[in-house]
């Protein structure tokens, strides 16, 4: 199990807790002071709580409460080191600079002139109070040297983080400006493939789209042995509609047109813009009689359609005529394809229009 991203800087500081924790004991044997029970029950107590965090915050987030009772432990901890030391010269104030890292990292750059204020001030205290308590002498210069390298300390350990802080803001900054930048030139590109693909005026997709996707879906249907079906749609009269309503209702005729065709077919068919008046619907696993009916449903439905004419405040009709054909042993290709459908739209044209013909391989 991984720890969760806000406890990564915890999980650091842990493990810096089990190197000193571990490490003590070994710190007093080497320098003779004694390691008797309040020490091994320190260092057991604590080893304990750092085991319980260790494994605790792999599972859940740790809260501020947790953060400043870790904080507590940490400088009991380092300060009991301090005065267990009793009446012998070695003195552990190096465990203060680990206290000043932790609390440092804990808490952030704004607050560690204040934390390292503070834990001087520790210092001094459990240092005079550990001489009282063992009746030793203070050696000041040690006292005042020690207190000065927390400081200096304190302020080194706060640039090199305040840097470090500054130039992952700027890398973050700057990974947001390129995932926005990345955004607009996604957003961009889309919409330039979209233009490459769509008709402008009808948004449906262009003649050069419908081919690739035809070819596409004839090799799909006959690797896998299935049906095929294609409609070739186009409007009746379309000429006389614009001469006597003007091409801007011919523009409206053409967009209610493909709007009653999207709204007729389903989601995996493909309907494309041929030329001026003519469309094509792309029926794959379709077989022909099944697209004859879904060629009648959009002829139906425009026929009821009604167009408004704007500019002369009046509506209008128009009536569609379709051709239907499938893939069959005769026809293989693109080429074969689109012949016979337009063969079979022909056919529809011949017999008055506003019709729906099949095209069969035995004749009409």
């Amino acid at each position: 199990m991984k720890p969760l991203p806000e406890n990564r800087s915890e999980l650091f500081i842990t493990r810096m807790r089990w190197l000193v924790v571990l490490g003590s004991p070994l710190l007093f044997y080497l320098s003779g002071l004694n390691t008797g029970l309040v020490l091994w029950g320190v260092v057991i107590g604590t080893a304990l709580v750092n085991f319980y965090v260790h494994f605790y915050m792999l599972s859940q987030p740790i809260s501020r409460n947790w953060s400043h009772l870790l904080s507590v432990l940490d400088t009991l901890f380092v300060s009991t080191m301090l005065f267990l030391r009793g009446q012998h010269q070695t003195d552990l104030h190096q465990l203060y600079y680990f206290l000043i890292l932790v609390l440092g990292i804990r808490y952030g750059v704004k607050k560690y002139f204040g934390l390292v204020f503070v834990i001087s001030i520790i210092y001094l205290a459990v240092s005079l109070t550990g001489a009282a308590f063992y009746r030793t002498g203070i050696d000041k210069v040690q006292l005042a040297t020690q207190l000065i390298y927390f400081i200096a300390f304190g302020i080194l350990a706060s640039f090199i983080l305040q840097r470090e802080y500054e130039q992952q803001q700027e890398k973050e900054e700057l990974i947001k400006e390129l995932q926005a930048a990345y955004r607009q030139l996604s957003a961009y590109n889309a919409q330039v493939e979209e233009m490459a693909i769509k008709d402008p005026l009808t948004e449906l997709y262009n003649y050069r789209y419908f081919v690739g996707r035809l070819r596409e879906e004839i090799q799909w249907a006959q690797k896998y042995n299935k049906p095929l079906s294609l409609i070739l749609l186009d409007i009746d009269y379309f000429k006389q509609f614009n001469d006597t309503y003007g091409h801007p209702a011919g523009d409206a005729a053409l967009k209610k047109a493909a709007k009653i065709f999207q709204e007729n077919i389903r989601d995996r068919d493909i309907v494309a813009r041929y030329g001026g008046e003519e469309f094509f619907v792309l029926l794959p696993d379709t077989s022909v009689d099944e697209a004859y009916l879904c060629a009648e449903r959009i002829r139906k439905a425009i026929e009821k359609t009604d167009i408004k004419v704007e500019e002369k405040k009046a509506t209008a009709k128009i009536t569609v005529s379709a051709g239907v054909a499938a893939l069959s042993t005769g026809t293989r290709t693109v080429k074969d394809l689109l012949q016979v459908v337009d063969q079979a739209l022909y056919q529809a044209k011949k017999l008055g229009r506003n019709k729906t013909q099949i095209y069969r391989p035995e004749g009409f």
